[in-house]
């Protein structure tokens, strides 16, 4: 049976330009990250070091310089190497 998801009469829906719930949370919470997440990140990047500090500064780079994707490349290789030695005179 198929849900009829029309609205009934009387309702308009909601009105041009509204802004749904879930997007005042996200829009909220990303003013949140750069506003006082970010200085918090940057003290919490400063106090790693090491591989901690590596790999958190990877992470973080992702989300700013996407991956590039890897390739793999199938080839038939020949072993042969010629070397053209010149004759001293």
């Amino acid at each position: 049976m198929k849900k009829d998801t029309k609205f009934k009469p009387g309702n308009p829906g909601k009105p041009k330009g509204a802004v749904s719930e879930k997007t005042k949370f996200w829009n909220e919470l990303k003013d949140w990250m750069i506003e006082g997440g970010a200085d918090k990140f940057k003290d919490e990047m400063g106090k790693l070091k090491g591989k901690d500090y590596i790999h958190a500064y990877n992470n973080a780079l992702e989300y700013f310089k996407p991956k590039l994707a890897r390739t793999e490349i199938k080839a038939e290789v020949n072993n042969n190497i010629i070397v053209d030695i010149p004759e001293e005179e």
